[in-house]
């Protein structure tokens, strides 16, 4: 063991002794057994944060198309009539 110190310093340490007896058998095995839990998870709207969320139905996707329509800017980037009537 090589110790470090100034010149004039005096260094107090001990050195610890094991007092623990050597074991001769084999250590117990031990195997923790895992105990599996599974819990089936149930979707229920009304307790969920989607309770208030009406669901689409063909009215008002129709309604969507026809704000999306108004908003669309095709006409700016394609320039030839033909390709406007394809799309």
């Amino acid at each position: 063991m090589y110790v470090c110190a100034l010149p004039g310093e005096t260094i107090n340490f001990f050195l610890h002794k094991a007092i623990v007896v050597k074991r001769e058998e084999q250590p117990p095995i031990f195997e923790k057994t895992i105990t599996a839990r599974f819990k089936e998870r149930v979707f229920d709207k009304n307790k969920s944060v989607f309770k208030e969320w009406v669901e689409d139905d063909a009215a008002t996707m129709d309604g969507i198309y026809q704000h999306d329509i108004k908003l669309w800017k095709c006409a700016r980037f394609l320039k030839e009539e033909k390709d406007l009537l394809d799309t």
